[in-house]
């Protein structure tokens, strides 16, 4: 059976993200609208993530998948992402889809 479409709430993105360390990051850019949320692994790389969420609108299906991105800041400051982003997929079980990626990629990433 395939999984189904979940419409994800800006609020219960935060909830889930802020409790496991996540902070927001104010980063609502010509790059990237979506709300970004990110949380250092280790010393001078972070983890982010890109909900595909814009303020407190709610994405239909189709629209971004959530993704998980790796980024390291460089001697000059500028950031740079390490390797390919993942994707998790807008459906009734995100949260535990998210947080497996999450653990995968910190445990990768902290060694």
């Amino acid at each position: 059976m395939a999984a189904k479409f979940k419409p994800i709430k800006t609020e219960d993105m935060h909830n889930f993200l802020t409790a496991i360390g996540f902070t927001r990051i104010n980063a609502i850019t010509a790059q990237s609208r979506e709300l970004v949320y990110g949380k250092i692994i280790k010393h001078g790389i972070c983890l982010r993530v890109y909900t595909s969420l814009v303020g407190e609108q709610v994405r239909t299906v189709g629209a971004d998948a959530i993704r998980l991105a790796v980024v390291k800041r460089q001697s000059d400051g500028s950031i740079i992402g390490i390797g390919k982003a993942k994707r998790v997929h807008r459906v009734e079980n995100w949260r535990a889809n998210l947080l497996s990626r999450i653990m995968e990629t910190t445990e990768k990433f902290s060694r």
